[in-house]
């Protein structure tokens, strides 16, 4: 027991009689070289326009190739070329 406290006492001694000189400042940063003006971009396409919102009850596509149901879910088997949106 007493070896283990005199071991104890000498490692937290030498950790805090270790040298903690401050830390080195950062660098200074190069300067960068100026950069070649860029060409203009091409202007975005425009959005396409929303799908359009199917109400329950009505004929769907699970993909939302044929609109998005208004509950947000369509039911479509597999086997089934289209679903309904409940």
């Amino acid at each position: 027991m007493r070896f283990i406290l005199i071991a104890f006492m000498a490692i937290i001694g030498a950790a805090l009689a270790a040298d903690k000189a401050p830390p080195a400042p950062p660098a200074p940063l190069a300067p960068h070289a100026p950069h070649a003006p860029h060409a203009p971009h091409a202007p975005h396409p425009p959005p396409a326009p929303p799908a359009p919102v199917i109400p329950a009850g009505h004929p769907c596509k699970a993909d939302g190739s044929a609109g998005n149901c208004a509950s947000g879910f369509c039911l479509q088997l597999v086997q089934d070329n289209e679903g309904v949106c409940k």
